[in-house]
């Protein structure tokens, strides 16, 4: 029985930190649009692959954009 809850739990909590990376990488990148996505996810404590990913779903639904050159560029938040 503990087990079950246990998996419950557990797959809740994934499921929540899974919404919460977005949320915290536009709140990162207000502050400081000149991170990169390497210390956006050292700061929040993920892989580079997980907050890359995160970014690049929130550039194709148009919260977020990358502005300039791949070196010297910065990132956009776009309020909705």
């Amino acid at each position: 029985m503990l087990d079950v809850i246990h998996k419950t739990l557990v797959k809740a909590q994934a499921k929540t930190l899974v919404k919460t990376t977005p949320a915290m990488i536009l709140q990162m990148l207000r502050q400081d649009q000149d991170l990169t996505l390497a210390e956006v996810a050292a700061a929040i404590g993920k892989s580079v692959s997980a907050v890359e990913r995160a970014a690049s779903k929130l550039v194709k639904s148009g919260l977020l954009k990358y502005v300039g050159p791949q070196k010297g560029g910065h990132w956009e938040v776009i309020e909705g």
